[in-house]
């Protein structure tokens, strides 16, 4: 308290002395030396005695001069007394002065008894005005310090211990206890938040070592322990928890039972225990660093399942059953779980529509309003909640907004780890006085702490020690557990708790007990522990657990959980909404996003730009740097894309653990993401094609290439979807990245020349396995194919040059080839060739492919035998029909050519890309046929033959793909192929979904 706020309240005291004199000063300086003693130590108190006495001095002097003014003299001198008081003090502190001055009301006429004239009532009540304390409050204060406690309001409740027990009072609770030997009245003024009480009868009252007096009005400050002479102690918790007003919701039991965990290396995480926690209590579990809490907080909330015993809610095994209880648990963990681009306001909006489905916008507006007043935090609710190392809001406001995360959902139990690390000691109060306030609600609070101050220490009901090794020392109140502990050691002062000049308990003590060495000696070392953490867990066992029983309390039955889920549908706009908000936040991602793909792009596409030295000027006909720019792009999608997802369930994954308690559907989380992926997607792609068709002046293709860019970024992003599930860190995620692009690289077709690769890895007739699965295979393959098909050229004369090449096939390799075949170099008419011949079948596949081609009727060659003059008969035979074909095909060519005109014919072939054409058409091959088991296999211009088989395998750069005797075109089938992908990346990230 600073000294002004101490000065005023000693000028208050000495101004009503003067005013009010009564039976003189000396009863007032009594009342005024109690309030003083209570709170400050006797240096301080002298101090403000002696001021007291002169300001009674000062102020006489005034009345003896200027008598007819002094009532206004008074009236200021209060006023602006009390308008410091109510600046400089809590409102708490307000009523414990105001209640002093209530002791002495009675006795400002000049009696001695428990009647207060008018004119003292009024003048207290003048002076509560002042301290702005709600005028309801100070009836209710002052009807209690009368004892007129018929009088109190129903806002306040009164709760009175007595060992009468025909003591009635309706509307009053009322505890009996045998042989109390006296009564125990305590009122709470709810609006502050303060319990006020006093003692009776024959029994000696005291708290803190101090005597209580009776029918003195005290304050019941927390943590406080009120001891009798007949050995009854009542605390804090205890009063607070029957002063608090009936609870409407379910209450809950929270029971482990013999439970043990161990890891998977064989260590015991949590040793052999038993506890249970209810409704409207705060069980802290404290320990060491590595001592198990945070092990046995995950066996409470159901993340992981014990090794022995059962943890029970209302009965429910909490792991087994995660459906039944998940809506009742509330989790904040160590590490924030806030969405760092979102305000304070969005934060608990959306866990509000999440968690609240049956609530309205405007109603879900209202209730996180409302907890953001309560909590303290309406003040920064527009404010961007940031990253730790940000400090946009305090360290403290964001402990609260992640309590308020949890409490905008109403959970019936909040789990916390270390609510309060890493804040001052201020915010730490502030943040455990929330959580009392929320048992006092009804709710059951189970928080991990590692060494609270004492003032924090005292608000909890119960306490779990916990030494190395997962070992329990202590189950049982919280006020206890030094005197638990002192007795276990044999300590000469083992009935005390807490200190019993000032009342404060050291948290430090209880490790500093648990951790006791023997003294050193000659033989003896001082390291060793008097009880070693087995030793604690044996005598825990006997004097704790066997004693304690666990099912103590009635519950009823766990009833379906109150949260209400909306449907997936509107979850998925929840999340979506939620991802937009987010994005649009963190708009320097969002712009660099946006703008990454048209300035790789505008790069490649400028790189790409060749101008041919013959023209000085540029054609797309003639850029040699077409097919590297393709699969550049393809690169670029993927990369993007994989960026793109890459971070988004790890960013999520702290707001996952939390939210898995609401039972949400992961799936409209996932496609929320998918969503967002093929929106941010469609527009990076739109940018890239836009400014590449631009730059390289591509003339057709273009929406057959953005489609395929298209959908290959949305699989890349679902591929950054999957690592963001696999992995946990950034880091992990973007060292990973080079093991997916660089094979995508390799074994897309543009790199390494399929008819080159290593043997082992090779196919004869299709694209290699292992390259079948590459993403970039595909995608190269389709815009290369689209881009050479999609040409005004290819339009006009595809399937001439088909038929022109297809018959250059047959008559320059297929038959020299198959002549070889069937004379093995005797060219003798009268060679011949049998089933039991080596080349029999060999030529029997030439023969089915020339009589597929050719339409004309050929002569027909044994199955059984073939001799020389028939073979040699069908060659020629077939040779003719290829040169008919032949002549048939190149004049109808030029005839289309005459019919458009040369102009025409050169503008055409302006729209198709000579290297693009090249390498579709595989010219640089010399290796036109190639000889196999299979038979006979063409090599020789793959763009202008079909694939054979019907499963859609295929060779690299074919016009069309079969499945059963339907051809689709390749750039379709490939984008069939990349939906097919990115549905079974998203299956696998379904199935490898973060589980908490």
């Amino acid at each position: 308290m600073k000294e002004k706020a101490l000065q005023s309240i000693v000028s208050i005291f000495a101004l009503i002395a003067v005013f009010k004199p009564g039976k003189g000063y000396t009863l007032i300086s009594n009342i005024l030396e109690v309030y003083l003693s209570s709170n400050f130590t006797k240096q301080t108190t002298d101090i403000y005695l002696d001021k007291f006495h002169q300001r009674i001095k000062e102020y006489i002097q005034v009345q003896n001069k200027k008598p007819s003014v002094f009532h206004h003299y008074f009236t200021n001198e209060i006023e602006a007394h009390c308008y410091i008081l109510s600046r400089e003090i809590t409102i708490a502190q307000r009523m414990l002065v105001l209640i002093y001055l209530i002791e002495y009301a009675p006795y400002m006429s000049g009696k001695t008894s428990l009647y207060i004239t008018s004119e003292a009532t009024e003048l207290v009540r003048t002076i509560a005005g002042k301290l702005e304390i709600d005028q309801s409050d100070f009836n209710d204060a002052l009807a209690f310090s009368t004892d007129v406690f018929q009088k109190i309001s129903d806002r306040n409740p009164l709760l009175i211990i007595s060992d009468n027990q025909n003591l009635s009072i309706q509307g009053t609770k009322i505890n009996h206890v045998e042989n109390l030997n006296g009564q125990l009245i305590f009122l709470k003024i709810s609006s502050i938040n303060t319990v006020l009480f006093k003692v009776s009868g024959q029994a000696h009252f005291e708290i803190n070592n101090r005597k209580l007096y009776k029918r003195r009005t005290y304050i019941l400050n927390k943590g406080a322990v009120i001891h009798t002479n007949n050995d009854f102690d009542f605390y804090y918790n205890d009063i607070t928890k029957a002063l608090t007003r009936s609870y409407s919701g379910q209450k809950l039991a929270l029971e482990a039972h013999n439970i043990d965990y161990r890891f998977r290396n064989g260590n015991y995480g949590i040793r052999k225990m038993s506890f249970s926690c209810h409704s409207g209590e705060m069980l802290a579990i404290m320990g060491g660093s590595g001592s198990g809490k945070t092990t046995l907080m995950n066996l409470l909330i159901g993340a992981r399942k014990p090794e022995n015993g059962i943890v029970t809610l209302n009965g429910v095994n909490v792991f087994t059953n995660p459906d039944k209880v998940k809506g009742y648990i509330g989790y904040v963990p160590q590490d924030d779980a806030l969405n760092e681009e979102l305000t304070a306001f969005e934060n608990l909006y959306f866990i509000a529509g999440l968690s609240s489905g049956n609530l309205s916008k405007d109603e879900r507006i209202r209730k996180v309003n409302k907890i953001l007043k309560d909590l303290d935090l309406f003040q920064i609710k527009d404010l961007k909640v940031g990253s730790p190392l940000e400090k946009v809001i305090s360290g403290g406001q964001r402990k609260r907004l992640n309590i308020a995360i949890e409490l905008v959902r109403d959970p019936g139990i909040l789990f916390l780890d270390e609510p309060t690390s890493g804040l001052s000691s201020a915010d730490s109060e502030n943040i455990m006085q929330i959580l009392k306030d929320a048992t006092e609600n009804g709710r059951m609070v189970i928080i991990n702490i590692h060494q609270p101050s004492s003032d924090i220490f005292k608000m909890f009901d119960k306490l779990l020690f916990i030494d190395k090794g997962g070992y329990p020392v202590y189950f049982g109140p919280a006020i206890q557990v030094t005197s638990y502990l002192k007795q276990a050691l044999k300590l000469a002062d083992a009935h005390e708790n807490e200190c019993q000049t000032c009342g404060n308990l050291n948290p430090d003590d209880i490790f500093r007990f648990v951790q006791t060495t023997n003294i050193a000696t000659p033989h003896r070392s001082g390291s060793k522990r008097v009880y070693t953490p087995e030793r604690w867990h044996r005598r825990y066992m006997r004097s704790i657990q066997e004693n304690f029983t666990i099912f103590n309390e009635k519950t009823t039955m766990l009833s379906p959980s109150k949260v209400d889920i909306p449907n997936k549908i509107k979850q998925f706009k929840l999340y979506s909404l939620r991802n937009l908000f987010t994005k649009l936040a963190d708009y320097p991602y969002l712009i660099l996003s946006l703008s990454l793909p048209p300035l790789l792009g505008t790069l490649l596409s400028v790189f790409s730009r060749y101008i041919s030295p013959l023209t000085e000027s540029y054609s797309f006909q003639e850029n040699q740097n077409i097919p590297p720019y393709i699969f550049m792009s393809v690169i670029v999608a993927m990369f993007v894309g994989i960026m793109s997802g890459s971070t988004e369930i790890i960013k999520d994954r702290k707001a996952l653990k939390r939210e898995s308690f609401l039972n949400l559907s992961f799936s409209s989380y996932l496609g929320a993401k998918l969503f967002y992926l093929v929106s941010l997607s469609a527009v990076q792609m739109a940018s890239y094609v836009l400014v590449s068709k631009w730059i390289l002046q591509i003339p057709a293709g273009n929406i057959s290439f953005f489609i395929i860019m298209w959908t290959t970024a949305i699989a890349s992003g679902i591929i950054g979807l999957l690592l963001s599930t696999i992995f946990k860190t950034t880091a992990s995620v973007y060292v990973s990245i080079p093991f997916i692009l660089i094979p995508q690289i390799l074994f897309s077709g543009a790199v390494i020349d399929f008819n080159k690769i290593n043997p082992f890895f090779s196919s004869n007739k299709y694209v290699p396995p292992i390259s079948e699965p590459m993403l970039s295979r595909w995608s190269f393959e389709a815009i290369s194919v689209s881009l050479f098909m999609k040409s005004e050229y290819s339009n006009y004369f595809y399937d001439l040059d088909q038929s022109i090449y297809q018959t250059a096939y047959y008559r320059n390799f297929l038959i020299p080839e198959l002549e070889k075949a069937f004379f093995s170099d005797t060219w003798s008419s009268d060679h011949s060739l049998t089933p039991d011949s080596a080349n029999f079948a060999l030529v029997k596949n030439g023969y089915a492919q020339l009589v597929k081609h050719i339409e004309n009727k050929l002569p027909e060659l044994n199955d059984q035998h073939i001799n020389g003059n028939d073979f040699n008969l069908f060659i020629r035979e077939a040779r003719n029909a290829l040169s008919k074909i032949n002549d048939s095909v190149q004049n109808q060519k030029d005839e289309l050519i005459n019919e458009l005109g040369r102009d025409r014919y050169s503008e055409l072939q302006q729209t198709r890309n000579k290297k693009l054409a090249q390498i579709v058409s595989d010219e640089t091959n010399v290796e036109k046929i190639r000889i196999s088991d299979d038979g006979f296999i063409r090599k020789m211009t793959p763009i202008y033959f079909m694939p054979e088989n019907i499963y859609g395998r295929s060779h690299l750069y074919s016009p069309a793909k079969r499945i059963r005797n339907i051809f689709i075109e390749t750039p379709r089938f490939c984008n069939y192929v990349i939906f097919t992908m990115s549905l079974a990346l998203l299956i696998i990230i379904y199935l490898n979904r973060p589980r908490y």
